[in-house]
């Protein structure tokens, strides 16, 4: 009997050294589980910045190029304005003188005709 005591009491003692190892172990493992979350939640933070830099840039771009279009509108319409203007100068210039013409020739018969009749 006294053995079967020793011995259970050998066992408690193994039982109660491997509780404590894991107990040991499940802490190492709280711990480390911690240091990995912080370290997955500093790589989610820093993809983020990283995104968010990313987007802050493409908006500057997009600005930028939104602004030298504009620049292009402007100076296509002003281009396409003084064409315009210029065209129509020169085709009221065409009939002034396609009108002068005429009336010249109009006097020039209506001389013809008056000196015939005289």
């Amino acid at each position: 009997m006294k053995e079967s005591v020793s011995l259970t009491l050998q066992q408690l003692r193994e039982n109660t050294r491997l509780i404590e190892q894991y107990k040991i172990r499940m802490k190492t493992l709280k711990v480390r589980i911690a240091i990995e979350q912080k370290v997955k939640d500093s790589i989610e933070c820093a993809k983020f910045e990283e995104r968010y830099r990313r987007m802050e840039q493409n908006v500057a771009e997009s600005t930028r190029r939104q602004e030298a279009l504009q620049v292009q509108v402007t100076h296509i319409k002003q281009s396409w304005s003084s064409y315009f203007g210029g065209a129509l100068t020169e085709i009221k210039e065409r009939f002034e003188k396609i009108d002068s013409a005429a009336m010249i020739r109009h006097v020039e018969e209506q001389r013809a005709l008056s000196e015939k009749m005289d």
